[in-house]
């Protein structure tokens, strides 16, 4: 498969974007991480599917540490789904805008924060299970309501594997439109999870601090996506 990383720094990967979401055609960013990497590494559906991305957007620290080894030329900028979700947002606030995931609470503060806006909609997202069947039935209900509110910038924050289902059946769906998956970046926003200090965030370790408010959760993911990263070193060297 092969990576499209951005090497745009942010403002003018945010010129680009712009520029993007107003063709005829739908686009899908995605910000990527060591565990997103794990599973397309890993299995062969979830390669198919993110075949869909049209950037990925370096995420955290993982991936430069293994970069070094990967067979990927070149990495990109790393710019954190969190921060560009929330400059993006303030900088863009006239665009049109769609928000999809988060969790009951999230969607309850999202919606008290931007439903009262003509430009902003909060599509509330039922508990899928995580199949391709049940994600891409949510959006064939949902992808005509996205192209009736004729939104820019379409913001999925469900977490991998689920948002980039999602993403690649609405950019078959919509006519236009540049599609964000973000994952906790919505949780992160509505103060639902709490933001990681700035010294860790500029030194790009956020999954550390994430650890430590859920470390089976994530302490699993990162076992697992190690694992897999380490068993494929031992291949590509």
């Amino acid at each position: 498969m092969t990576f499209k990383f951005s090497n745009q720094k942010y403002p003018a990967l945010v010129e680009a974007l712009a520029l993007r979401a107003v063709e005829p055609k739908a686009l899908v960013v995605d910000f990527l991480n060591i565990h997103g990497f794990s599973l397309m590494l890993s299995d062969v559906k979830f390669e198919r599917i993110q075949a869909s991305v049209d950037y990925f957007i370096r995420d955290g620290v993982g991936l430069k540490i293994f970069g070094r080894f990967l067979p990927i030329e070149n990495l990109g900028i790393r710019i954190p789904g969190p921060f560009f979700f929330e400059k993006f947002l303030s900088e863009n606030s006239t665009k049109r805008h769609v928000f999809l995931g988060g969790n009951h609470q999230t969607q309850g503060i999202f919606e008290v924060r931007y439903g009262s806006r003509d430009n902003f909609a909060v599509i509330p997202v039922p508990l899928l299970d995580g199949s391709e069947w049940s994600i891409n039935n949510f959006a064939e209900e949902v992808s005509p309501r996205v192209a009736a509110f004729d939104a820019d910038f379409i913001w999925l924050g469900l977490g991998c594997p689920k948002q980039n289902i999602l993403a690649a059946a609405l950019k078959q769906k919509l006519s236009r439109g540049v599609i964000f998956c973000v994952g906790a970046a919505f949780d992160y926003h509505a103060g639902t999870v709490p933001q990681c200090p700035g010294m860790i965030r500029w030194l790009g370790i956020e999954s550390v601090w994430r650890l430590s408010l859920d470390p089976k959760k994530i302490g699993t993911r990162l076992i697992v996506s190690i694992k897999i990263l380490l068993k494929h070193l031992s291949v590509w060297r």
